[in-house]
């Protein structure tokens, strides 16, 4: 006959399960609904910590599959899910809810959001360098979805990094949709690095303070001197990872003699090159 799930308590710590479960420790749909509706006004008001809310994710995906219930209610709940993990960049927990929802778009018609989530997808691969990962999931995508333009995004910002056009990654960053941007952030961290020890080895003697900040993708800030424009803090919206005062800190920058306006490449690179052994040494102690 057919199983009746009766748990009607909404809080339910998820467990591996070892074998079938008492349909009496299983909520029906309706109650799994309502509480993943729940948890995300918990989330939106910081009323319960990040491990919680995703220990809890777990369990309703898991009491929705042992109930086979592989369909749109379950498709809304991992979407929802899924854009937690980016805000909370919890990657390990995106890789295996966007899994399933891979499995659930094809196995269901609920596919109003297919092209959000597999750009995230594939900035997971590049975050990764998984490129085989990703070409095969690019091989396998409709002619329809390979035009549209969140994925046509992605795959642009791939082809920058393989590359290395810094400019265009750092375009591409700004214009990218949704909460890509999440996954992209710790990859333009990176890059920014990268994109600078190569302005210090292209450009000598100096370079004007405004072209590096935006050769490294952050707003020109405005400043009386370059004292202010090497410490003010970026203009960019708050979801910026890395804001132009700790970037120069970072990178040891030093303004040239001359012009306070510019840049002294050789003393920023030596600079540079003794923090650096300064942290080998105490890395070695």
């Amino acid at each position: 006959g057919q199983w009746r799930w009766t748990c009607m308590t909404m809080e339910k710590i998820y467990i591996r399960l070892q074998s079938m479960p008492d349909p009496a420790t299983v909520r029906p749909e309706r109650v799994l609904i309502k509480w993943a509706e729940r948890l995300k006004v918990k989330y939106d008001s910081s009323e319960a910590d990040w491990d919680w809310i995703s220990d809890q994710f777990k369990a309703i995906r898991q009491d929705m599959i042992i109930q086979h219930h592989r369909n749109d209610k379950l498709v809304a709940i991992c979407e929802t899910n899924c854009r937690l993990t980016l805000l909370e960049y919890d990657w390990a927990e995106f890789y295996k809810v966007s899994s399933l929802l891979n499995e659930l778009y094809k196995e269901t018609k609920a596919t109003d959001n297919l092209p959000e989530f597999l750009a995230y997808r594939i900035f997971y691969w590049i975050l990764y360098n998984k490129s085989v990962d990703l070409v095969k999931q690019i091989r396998n995508l409709t002619p329809e979805l390979k035009q549209h333009a969140w994925i046509t995004h992605a795959w642009r910002v791939h082809n920058a990094l393989e590359l290395s056009d810094y400019v265009t990654f750092f375009r591409l960053y700004e214009e990218t949709a949704n909460l890509g941007k999440c996954i992209l952030k710790p990859i333009r961290e990176r890059i920014r690095h990268r994109a600078f020890r190569v302005i210090l080895r292209s450009y000598k003697p100096s370079v004007p303070a405004a072209f590096l900040q935006r050769s490294l993708g952050f707003k020109e800030t405005a400043g009386d001197d370059l004292d202010n424009m090497l410490n003010a803090s970026s203009t960019q919206e708050d979801d910026d990872d890395e804001d132009w005062e700790g970037f120069s800190t970072k990178c040891c920058i030093v303004s040239s003699a001359e012009d306070r306006w510019t840049v002294d490449i050789k003393a920023t690179a030596d600079a540079l090159a003794e923090h650096e052994r300064r942290v080998a040494a105490q890395q070695e102690d």
